[in-house]
């Protein structure tokens, strides 16, 4: 919630004579009393000698209408921010999820924190301020229950491929294939949620193939096969559709070896838990859903 602090303003003299004079030389010397007016207040509710990192001006409005006295324009909707820390494998659907909730919330600045889950927990851990916690690893996500308003939601599953470039140079058709002489591989550093599973996937296949490199997330091990540096990686599904799969290809895991992962939704306690409220409503209904689904994602299912 924003408050507002407001300077007194100078009475326009209608009267005449002394009385008039008198009038007009007080608020002359109110308004000039400086010292007393109150800070600017922040759109998360903290005054700005004691704001948070992520907040921003009140002033924020969301209408081209001329501003007031107060520095809101008439009509106009005070904007909150509401930082999201959510999973790298979201990257594809942020970006409409946030748009989606903003249209049904104008009063919603919607903050995208993007990283692997594990970082993402040690931020909030660590005192970050936020409204929404996904994480793609229910480990990381039971690591932060204790900061969470209530238990958490399931909001989409995922699962495992092989990202390979879109030329596929090594001609990877298959994940035995990464096992081959030669072949380099990238996968997520131990600790971070893609990368435990695809270790899980790979001892399943009973395949041990070269790794050349370990990312703290899944966009860097996207990103190394996309620039070429490896031959072939493993990501989520979804992080071979939108801007992140450019230059990429998928190529499939067999299903007696492959995982299907959670994506787990909460609500961080604080001042922005109403915001978050609001944006795990929209995220778990049928038109936050559908983004989910046209992300490769398949749907989650809400108590």
């Amino acid at each position: 919630m924003t408050s507002s602090g407001i300077a007194p303003g100078v009475a326009a003299a209608r009267t005449t004579g002394v009385l008039g004079v008198a009038a007009l030389v007080l608020g002359l010397v109110l308004a000039g009393c400086g010292g007393g007016q109150a800070d600017p207040v922040r759109s998360g509710g903290t005054p700005s000698g004691g704001g948070t990192p992520g907040d921003t001006a009140s002033g924020d409005t969301r209408s081209g209408d001329a501003v007031s006295g107060d520095g809101t324009s008439p009509g106009a909707t005070v904007v909150s921010p509401l930082v999201v820390h959510a999973a790298a494998s979201l990257a594809g659907v942020m970006d409409d999820l946030e748009a989606l909730v903003e249209r049904r919330h104008p009063d919603i600045d919607v903050q995208a924190n993007l990283g692997g889950s594990q970082a993402l927990a040690a931020q909030l851990e660590q005192g970050a301020p936020g409204g929404v916690f996904v994480s793609a690893n229910p480990d990381q996500f039971e690591r932060v229950e204790p900061l969470l308003v209530g238990p958490g939601d399931l909001l989409a599953t995922n699962e495992l491929v092989v990202v390979v470039p879109s030329a596929n140079p090594a001609g990877i058709t298959t994940l035995a294939d990464l096992a081959d002489d030669g072949v380099t591989v990238a996968l997520g550093a131990p600790g971070v949620p893609v990368g435990d599973y695809a270790r899980e996937v790979l001892t399943a296949a009973g395949l041990t193939p070269t790794v050349v490199t370990e990312e703290l997330d899944v966009r860097s091990v996207v990103a190394k096969v996309a620039a070429g540096e490896v031959d072939a990686g493993i990501a989520y599904a979804t992080d071979v559709v939108g801007p992140l799969g450019d230059g990429v290809a998928a190529v499939a895991i067999p299903d007696d070896v492959n995982l299907v992962t959670d994506v787990l939704i909460g609500i961080v306690a604080g001042d922005q838990a109403a915001a978050g409220a609001r944006f795990v409503d929209v995220a778990l209904g049928p038109d936050g859903q559908a983004l989910l689904v046209e992300a490769r994602f398949s749907p989650g299912i809400t108590p």
